[in-house]
């Protein structure tokens, strides 16, 4: 038996305004249960709606008080309607990694301003078309830490050690850590490795890591992006691997008879 549950957010300045307050979108959210998800479903259960007050929609749904809990109660086959897209998430990345870790659960998700359902295959489109835009954010917020780091580099302002490769960490006291190679993590970049080579999609690989609950050494689960940087880096460091022992055997002096 499957649960649908809402979920709604305000700030203190945006309370007071029309159209956004929690009533406004729980009506919204109560009639979408209503009137489409139980004509599809049924059997489907309300579970509630889940309330976060006072949250600015900068702080990723996943660490906001309410946004935790529904996803603690989420499991195969439920519903999550949310009355408009701006309640649920500000950045497309937060969005677009929330929905995707749903979507491997088996859960739909209903945004009622946009009219988009992930259980559809305009659904599935438009969360291909945020991943795309997804991607870019993250670039360009990469592109402004470069300038900074160059800015910083260039008034001579100490920059500090740059995130270890996927893989690796650091280890030993502050001023004396060193990178060493991270022997579970490495472990798993050979599977992604191996999984990739047979024919198998990032996607795919992305939800075996989550359904098994498999964490990188920080004890985070391995992301999508996370997952194809991996896959990349290490098949470049095959690559450079291969190039050197070409050019190594091309420089070794060949046996011959003096006469």
């Amino acid at each position: 038996m499957s649960r649908t549950y809402g979920y709604t957010r305000v700030s203190h300045e945006e309370s007071v305004k029309s159209g956004i307050s929690f009533a406004a979108q729980e009506d919204s959210i109560l009639g979408c249960c209503q009137w489409k998800i139980r004509t599809e479903d049924p059997t489907t259960v309300w579970g509630g709606v889940f309330q976060d007050a006072a949250i600015s929609a900068k702080v990723p749904f996943l660490k906001r008080p309410a946004g935790k809990k529904l996803h603690a109660m989420l499991k195969r086959g439920d519903h999550v309607i949310v009355a408009r897209l701006d309640r649920a998430f500000r950045r497309v990345k937060d969005c677009y990694d929330t929905v995707l870790v749903w979507d491997s659960m088996g859960v739909r998700v209903h945004f009622l301003d946009m009219g988009l359902d992930t259980g559809t295959h305009v659904g599935r489109m438009m969360m291909g078309m945020l991943a795309v835009v997804a991607e870019f954010e993250h670039a360009r917020i990469c592109e402004r830490n470069r300038e900074a780091a160059l800015r910083r580099k260039n008034k001579n302002i100490p920059v500090g050690k740059p995130p270890p490769k996927i893989g690796w960490k650091y280890v030993g006291p502050k001023g004396k850590r060193r990178l060493v190679s991270d022997e579970n993590d490495q472990k798993v970049l050979d599977l992604i490795e191996e999984w990739k080579d047979r024919g198998n999609s990032f996607y795919e690989i992305f939800r075996h890591l989550w359904f098994n609950k498999i964490q990188t050494h920080a004890g985070r689960l391995w992301s999508l992006s996370r997952i194809r940087r991996g896959y990349i880096t290490r098949k470049r460091q095959r690559e450079l691997e291969k190039a050197a022992v070409s050019q190594s055997n091309d420089h070794t002096p060949t046996g011959g008879t003096h006469t």
